[in-house]
């Protein structure tokens, strides 16, 4: 992106920052003295798309420092307050907004809960808001997400955008989103992987050299001589029964407060929790452990590509640990032990490949274009007493099909939409702002790709793109060379989009620059008023 463009318009969002100029869309002799009035003829349209994946719920930086851990649902598991579901978490991230608890930037540092319970009287009337449009009322058993997550930053911000006149009066806004059906909540949990001789314990924040500490969900667990956490006392009393994992039949598992690990899939690379329903699996499920794996069947990318693949445990303290297979994030244990420990909740749906959902169509009335678009952007509410559809939007969607997504916005300007009518007739520009955490990761005909530059993908040998491809890229030849589809076709949807003249933007979601906004340059087609 050429650097003078960056500078002319910076579109959408940074967390209440004034980031959007509207002078590169405005002709001079628009500007009157008293402020912005664009004829809506003569207004540009933004088609939002809103990547609404699984990933989104990552939080922008955890409180173990690593960004992209799903915390939704935080809190919410009572035996593991102390270590994977903890209750609040220290704000990391300047002019971060809480949307259950507050209307205004919290300090970094200051002290906010996960997960807050419609009934609170701490709700804002944003958190209100979302509890009725879910339709939860004010019920104890329903909480609103008040993680630091990708998905509640870009919401913030695309909220304050429509709550400036100067924009919201001047720009035609839609919005779209993946295209998601079935969705369903399930309980989540994180999950740890030992090294080759499995789990040990600690006192020491310290790890042993090639490890790294975790808050042991099973410490304090056992009082006057009994276990008070019936999954930890599966797990230490499981060598017992059969012979296995004698690692964990210690008093450590109790007593100290640290469990040392080779890796977490909280790390930004796995990005990743698994998801499940708990009450399916007994009273052992809260914490449990899998040992001695098998190697995964149709360990391929072939076998990824068409979803065939399943990891599995010879050992485990419940069924839950005896085996998994990879979400939207790719991964899956292969590690001599694996221990997953409750944390909270996450949203799961099946996704089209093929197209996206054009949750808000454009209108003359910009009112009436943002006012559905807040209505649809109220922050998640986790309850296993709902029943969810598309409407209010969840990071739900088990797959990235961002291809899809780009060609239901081409159709859509092109007066080919299934869902709508054409956008109103207008001599200004026409754009889509894609706001987004990660990569594509399911292409138009089904398939599906690990992300580019995570684990996963090292796993499967998946193309990695180079700075040099990207200098090659033309508006004929995209100049990418992998073997994740998914990309090329997103890429090659971006090129169709700017030869209909719809320039296209991608906003990335990421630790340390919260909303990296690409540039529009000033540009209008319409013929300026003779002053």
């Amino acid at each position: 992106m050429n650097k003078s463009i960056k500078k002319s318009i910076s579109i959408l969002l940074a967390l209440g920052m004034n980031i959007l100029p509207m002078q590169g869309f405005i002709p001079y002799a628009q500007a009157a003295a008293n402020g912005i009035n664009i004829p809506s003829g003569e207004q540009p349209q933004i088609l939002i798309i809103l990547d609404n994946s699984q990933g989104m719920a990552g939080v922008i930086k955890g409180v173990d420092g690593l960004s992209g851990a799903i915390m939704s649902g935080s809190g919410t598991v009572a035996e593991d307050v102390s270590s994977s579901s903890p209750v609040y978490y220290p704000v990391g991230t300047d002019g971060f907004i809480p949307p259950a608890t507050a209307t205004t930037a919290v300090a970094p540092g200051t002290s906010v809960q996960y997960s807050v319970p419609c009934n609170s009287s701490l709700l804002t009337t944003l958190g209100q808001t979302a509890c009725s449009s879910f339709g939860a009322g004010t019920s104890s058993k329903a909480y609103v997400d008040n993680s630091e997550s990708m998905f509640n930053m870009s919401e913030n911000a695309i909220r304050y955008i429509l709550g400036q006149p100067t924009y919201a009066n001047n720009i035609q806004f839609g919005l779209e989103t993946y295209s998601t059906h079935s969705i369903s909540l399930y309980n989540t949990w994180v999950y740890y992987m030992s090294a080759s001789d499995g789990f040990s314990f600690g006192t020491s924040p310290t790890p042993p050299k090639g490890l790294q500490t975790v808050a042991n969900p099973c410490y304090g667990s056992v009082s006057n001589g009994s276990f008070t956490n019936y999954s930890c006392g599966d797990i230490y009393s499981y060598y017992q029964t059969y012979g296995a994992m004698k690692n964990l039949n210690t008093s450590n598992l109790y007593n100290d407060p640290y469990l040392y690990v080779k890796d977490t899939s909280d790390n930004p690379i796995i990005n990743d929790v698994l998801y499940a329903t708990a009450n399916q699996w007994g009273t052992g499920a809260t914490n449990n452990v899998g040992s001695e794996p098998n190697t995964p069947s149709n360990y391929n990318l072939d076998g990824y590509e068409s979803k065939q693949i399943q990891g599995s445990y010879n050992q485990y303290t419940n069924g839950l640990a005896s085996g998994s297979s990879p979400t939207s994030a790719g991964y899956i244990p292969t590690s001599q032990q694996v221990w997953n420990s409750q944390r909270g909740y996450g949203f799961d749906s099946s996704t089209s490949g093929s197209n996206g959902n054009l949750v808000v169509a454009i209108t003359k009335s910009n009112a009436g274009n943002n006012e559905n678009i807040n209505n649809r952007i109220v922050p998640e509410v986790l309850s296993q007493n709902i029943s969810y559809n598309s409407d209010p939007i969840t990071a739900s969607a088990g797959y990235a099909p961002v291809a899809g997504a780009f060609q239901t916005a081409l159709n859509y300007f092109q007066g080919k939409s299934r869902q709508a009518s054409s956008p109103p007739t207008t001599c200004g520009k026409k754009y889509v702002i894609f706001i987004t955490f990660g990569q594509p990761t399911k292409g138009t005909g089904g398939k599906v790709y690990p992300p580019l530059g995570s684990a996963a993908a090292s796993i499967f040998d998946v193309t990695s793109i180079t700075a040099s491809m990207v200098s090659a890229t033309t508006p004929s030849n995209n100049g990418l060379q992998t073997n994740n589809n998914a990309v090329i076709e997103a890429v090659n949807a971006i090129g169709q989009l700017a030869q209909n003249d719809v320039k296209t933007y991608v906003i990335g979601v990421v630790y340390g620059d919260i909303i990296q906004p690409f540039a529009i340059r000033s540009e209008h087609h319409c013929r300026e008023h003779s002053r």
